[in-house]
């Protein structure tokens, strides 16, 4: 047990996100709250603020309270700076669920990792509707390479803007090891090599 508990420690110290469950907002059991203000501890809030929920239309993922971006009437965002390490390998994740008993289109989620010098950008997959009254929570990973000090990290609504979406729960961005190429990829190296080798061979018999 002490070994669990020392290797979640250790986890949650290399998460460069802070807050990323949304913990530091006490809500009691079957409560909401729609935060309107422009920030929110390290988060950075759009216009139409954030909704903030315990165990209503749904269950946190992780710890007790959960986000949703369709918030205050509409779509918004929430964005928060990460210090990295340019050239170092991070993984980004998180869990996201549809809104229970809502169409499959009123839900979805955007990510964005921008830097000075450019950005990538992307989409969870679309989940189907959900009939129940529960989440059915996935997780969300994606790998990438820092190109400078600081990286700012965005998730937006990208659903229907109809103060119904996507729930977000457990936000992560931990340092990975630099991913192994994979199996073609080595293969033609090999190939490369031989051929060049082939080549160098050829050469030196023919000037013998």
């Amino acid at each position: 047990m002490v070994l669990c508990l020392s290797s979640l420690h250790a986890a949650h110290a290399m998460n460069l996100v802070q807050d990323g469950s949304f913990e530091s907002t006490v809500l009691a059991d079957g409560t909401y709250t729609i935060v309107r203000q422009a920030t929110l501890g390290p988060w950075t809030l759009g216009s139409n603020g954030l909704e903030l929920r315990n165990k209503v239309v749904g269950s946190a993922y992780d710890g007790k309270v959960f986000a949703e971006l369709d918030a205050f009437g509409g779509n918004s965002w929430i964005s928060q700076s990460l210090s990295t390490t340019a050239g170092q390998w991070y993984e980004l994740s998180f869990a996201y669920a549809n809104r229970p008993a809502f169409p499959a289109n009123s839900n979805g989620l955007g990510w964005s990792l921008d830097w000075s010098a450019g950005s990538r950008t992307g989409a969870v997959p679309q989940l189907p509707f959900n009939p129940t009254g529960e989440h059915v929570w996935k997780i969300f990973t994606t790998r990438f390479q820092a190109t400078e000090s600081s990286t700012l990290l965005k998730l937006s609504a990208t659903g229907l803007s109809d103060g119904a979406g996507s729930s977000l729960d457990a936000i992560s961005v931990m340092p990975v090891a630099a991913p192994i190429p994979e199996p073609e990829s080595w293969a033609l190296m090999v190939l490369g090599l031989l051929v060049l080798g082939g080549w160098q061979l050829r050469r030196r018999q023919a000037a013998q």
